[in-house]
């Protein structure tokens, strides 16, 4: 069963946090995403998304555990959870292409085509995550992110997404090698967004109050005039 969502994500957090991990676990992170993008190239895509599923869970171990040790090799156990990484990911491809193909043929929806492509963005990774962190079946794997577009909080998360997958895509500027120095802190980044928006504790929002100030002791009564 798939936890309810708790709150939004803020991107400066979630920037911050998926930094710090992506510092931290940097040679293990860039080799596991060679791996999952060269193999998943090799097998035409069956394996990407298992592969990158992989990645998410690599992410989560070292977000929840500061001693974590990750190996490159870790990116593997996303073999665990094949059959609903892959078929979850391939559904929501074709739903947000059939989606495209009939947006594009419109004015309107040529304007809302990039809109489209933030939020299968922002729903393919959470996708993932639930497969990689709560072993989501299919079907949840498939709707519950969906669903969530109607939760004003989850457009929190579409935007960390969004951000997310800009900064991950800067690398293909340096001659697309690059893009394997970048990708891994976009996945780094939407994991501590998910931390965050599936948190049992709420972030602290408030300063604490200070203390008040004790009552002034009440003036004592006036003394009679000495004789």
């Amino acid at each position: 069963m798939v936890k309810e969502l708790k709150r939004g994500a803020a991107v400066g957090t979630a920037f911050n946090r998926g930094l710090e991990i992506y510092k931290k676990n940097f040679v293990p992170l860039l080799l596991a995403t060679l791996l999952a993008v060269v193999i998943g190239g090799v097998s035409c895509g069956i394996c990407t998304a298992p592969l990158f599923c992989g990645v998410f869970m690599m992410v989560l171990s070292a977000l929840r555990n500061n001693e974590s040790k990750l190996q490159a090799g870790d990116v593997f156990k996303g073999f665990q959870k094949f059959v609903p990484a892959f078929v979850s990911s391939l559904v929501l491809y074709l739903i947000f292409f059939v989606g495209g193909f009939i947006l594009a043929v419109t004015v309107i929806g040529l304007i809302l085509l990039p809109v489209l492509c933030v939020v299968n963005v922002a729903v393919c990774f959470w996708s993932l995550l639930l497969v990689a962190d709560q072993n989501a079946t299919v079907g949840d794997a498939i709707f519950v992110p969906l669903k969530l577009l109607g939760d004003k909080r989850f457009w929190s998360i579409v935007l960390v997404a969004f951000v997310a997958s800009i900064l991950g895509s800067v690398g293909s500027l340096a001659c697309t090698i690059g893009i394997f120095v970048t990708l891994p802190f976009a996945y780094c980044m939407v994991a501590a967004a998910y931390e965050e928006a599936y948190s049992e504790s709420a972030p602290a929002t408030e300063a604490p109050a200070a203390p008040e100030a004790p009552a002034a002791a009440a003036p004592a009564a006036d003394e009679p005039p000495v004789a």
